[in-house]
């Protein structure tokens, strides 16, 4: 029949989004709200129409069959008939994984306003009514099915929606679909011209033998490590954080330079042991703070139903923690002679990414997130989940926040979330060396929209785009150090592949940037980055990029 194949085509389409689809539809569904168990009339089927052509309905119990039993009932078989094999595995799959997640935890995060835009936006195509948000019709179906001894799945969830149809709006649907099969031709045009360029405009020579000490290795100098406390005066008790302290090398009396490494959302300050340490050993001081509110013992927290999201004021709190931690340095006379507190360097991924790029001087567009979070989200939750905190700087109160740290002279964001917390505007205001690195297969801050653009907008003389092919927002992570569970695929490959790159990148731009060593500047290339046998990961280094030439490279796969 013509119309079911013109749907199948559509999802065909877009299978090589698999990956990004069910991303989506995991942490979507892992954040919907509960309310309270009501007994609820079971729902019998799923209307959805495809115009011009009219209205098609699917029952709730083939999908029920086809999940428990592995069944296709003839009715189902209509359908099922024009999926590949592939997709319909990953139907099945999606229709009966359970999602464990403690329901009071869900209801706090739900009385959120990230929450309820999650739950708004799942509504606008999953629907009480062809012209109705299925709101409050999902809260309690996942409600109940959550306290069902099956528990929360996808049919079970279905089978409990409170009424006897449910509304799939296709329209939206296949507008997501078609909008995200959009984003990833232009992404993928983009980034092949990244690599082109990468060839092209930097000498592609590897260093010298006689170059400093390899930077991806081990350095010789000892060190120790302390744990200490500072107090920044908007939280509600002490942070604690990591030092690294290296031991005077020979001929060397000079205090060290000092790299603060900033955390993500549910992460720890052990999560980047590996590089702090490595960091020391090549003649770094190195600072890991907790960023309490956003730390991993934070979000267990929620999870357990302990405490309630993360507030807004996080978002001023994580930059200002870098200050008061060296300002608590400042003020330890038996450990600040042994580190130069005017020659400093952040690090940092995700949220940090943020943090850091904050700490070096980029500052909030107002009018413009205003624009870019009013009304209407659903693109940004479908196709950017990181909008989702930077929409959050509007509950802030409108007022001039002094996040910057003059003492801070070099930054390196890994997989940041910028672009409409700071925008064109807020970024220009950096002028320190910035590097940035993107990973090509992130779902959680894209890097067309939240790396390779902002790159393009800083206007630094010294600035770095480093793009990891295969690479996820978790690839520099090290593993098992978070909370949230996680799914090997997408994780990617093992991140410690990825971990001499990291290590050599951080080590070379910081010994450029803030210890005045320019010849670290010939590890800084693609050829160099590639040579240490990081497979499957590629790396491409680029130093200049324009919005004209991201315009055109856009362009050119769509025509």
């Amino acid at each position: 029949m013509l119309i079911p194949h013109k749907i199948a085509r559509k999802i065909k389409k877009a299978t090589h989004q698999s990956f990004l689809t069910s991303a989506l539809i995991g942490v979507g569904i892992s954040f919907l709200t509960m309310l309270v168990p009501t007994e609820a009339q079971a729902a019998k089927e799923i209307a959805f129409s495809y115009s011009p052509y009219g209205q098609f309905k699917i029952q709730v119990n083939d999908l029920e069959i086809l999940a428990k039993e592995d069944q296709i009932t003839k009715r189902l078989d209509f359908f099922t008939s024009r999926l590949t094999s592939e997709q319909l595995e990953q139907l099945k799959d999606l229709l009966s994984r359970k999602i464990d997640f403690n329901p009071v935890a869900i209801y706090k995060f739900a009385n959120s306003p990230i929450g309820e835009i999650v739950l708004k936006n799942i509504g606008m195509a999953i629907k009480s009514d062809f012209n109705l948000n299925g709101f409050l019709a999902l809260r309690g179906a996942i409600l109940a099915s959550a306290f069902d001894s099956e528990g929360l799945t996808v049919v079970n969830m279905l089978s409990k929606f409170a009424q006897e149809t449910i509304y799939l709006d296709t329209d939206i649907v296949i507008h997501c679909i078609e909008d995200a099969s959009k984003l990833l031709k232009e992404k993928e045009s983009v980034l092949a011209k990244i690599k082109q360029q990468s060839q092209r405009s930097e000498p592609q020579n590897l260093p010298a033998a006689n170059a400093p000490i390899e930077p991806s290795t081990l350095g010789s100098i000892p060190w120790q490590k302390e744990t200490l406390k500072f107090r920044n005066p908007q939280r509600h008790k002490d942070s604690i954080f990591d030092l690294y302290i290296p031991q005077s090398a020979p001929n060397n009396t000079q205090p060290f330079p000092i790299i603060v490494i900033s955390h993500g959302l549910a992460s720890n300050r052990t999560t980047f042991a590996y590089l702090g340490k490595h960091l020391a050993s090549q003649g770094f001081a190195v600072a890991i703070p907790e960023h309490i509110g956003t730390n991993s013992d934070q979000v267990q927290a929620i999870l357990s139903s302990l405490a309630k999201p993360p507030k807004a004021t996080n978002l001023v709190n994580r930059p200002r923690d870098i200050k008061y931690l060296l300002d608590t340095l400042a003020q330890k006379s038996d450990l600040n002679k042994n580190i130069n507190l005017e020659q400093v360097g952040v690090i940092g991924q995700s949220f940090g990414g943020y943090t850091a790029l904050a700490a070096g001087g980029a500052t909030y567009d107002r009018d413009q997130l205003k624009k870019d979070c009013a009304g209407n989200q659903h693109d940004n939750v479908f196709f950017n989940m990181s909008a989702l905190i930077q929409c959050r700087v509007n509950e802030l109160p409108n007022q001039e926040y002094q996040l910057q740290d003059d003492r801070v002279k070099a930054i390196l964001a890994i997989n940041p979330l910028s672009s409409k917390v700071f925008g064109k505007t807020g970024l220009e205001n950096i002028q320190i060396p910035t590097l940035i690195l993107t990973g090509s297969n992130d779902i959680i801050t894209p890097p067309l929209q939240e790396q390779i653009y902002p790159f393009a907008w800083l206007t630094s003389s010294q600035k770095y785009l480093v793009l990891a092919e295969e690479a996820t927002h978790f690839s520099f992570l090290d593993k098992g150090k978070g909370v949230l569970p996680i799914s090997s695929k997408f994780i990617g490959p093992d991140p410690e592949l990825a971990f001499p790159a990291i290590k050599a990148l951080s080590t070379a731009f910081f010994k450029a940037h803030i210890s005045d060593r320019p010849e670290y500047r010939a590890y800084l290339n693609t050829d160099y980055l590639n040579s240490l046998n990081g497979k499957p990961f590629k790396f491409s280094v680029i130093r200049t990029l324009t919005e004209t030439q991201l315009a055109n490279w856009r362009s050119t796969k769509n025509k």
